[in-house]
């Protein structure tokens, strides 16, 4: 059998994002795990503005971040709090978007067991049943 490569070219034909798919015949259900850093960009920039611009600033910059971020809203409320702290302690906008700051990342997929790197801390399968009631894992 051939080893299969997968890398960020063709990772969306073996991983699929449980929030836009629904599982096939076979597939069981991983979650990657891992610290991550927000970086300088237009997510956060989103984010940023929606903090000086929006009477619900810090509640959309939570829902942006969530959306289009994937943190979970635990993770996005501690990065906005400490977002605020900092513009409020005398940060600027600039310094806020060029500071990195840290969460943890929690993303779900559906794929075949197979697919799923083994011994690696970062992954999680979950068996699931699929809709005979069987165990699909």
């Amino acid at each position: 059998m051939d080893e299969i490569i997968i890398d960020e070219t063709n990772f969306h034909e073996y991983f699929r994002d449980t929030s836009t798919n629904r599982p096939e015949a076979g597939d069981v259900m991983v979650f990657y795990k891992s610290f991550a850093e927000l970086q300088t960009g237009d997510l956060k920039s989103q984010m940023i503005d929606s903090l000086y611009e929006d009477k619900i600033g810090a509640q959309k910059a939570i829902q942006i971040f969530v959306k289009l971020g994937k943190a979970s809203h635990q993770e996005a409320l501690k990065v906005v709090k400490e977002m605020c702290a900092d513009l409020h302690g005398g940060m600027t906008k600039d310094q806020v978007l060029e500071k990195p700051y840290k969460f943890y990342l929690q993303l779900s997929f559906y794929t075949k067991k197979e697919y799923v790197p083994v011994d690696n801390p970062h992954w999680e399968l979950i068996p699931i049943k699929n809709f005979s009631g069987k165990d699909a894992g």
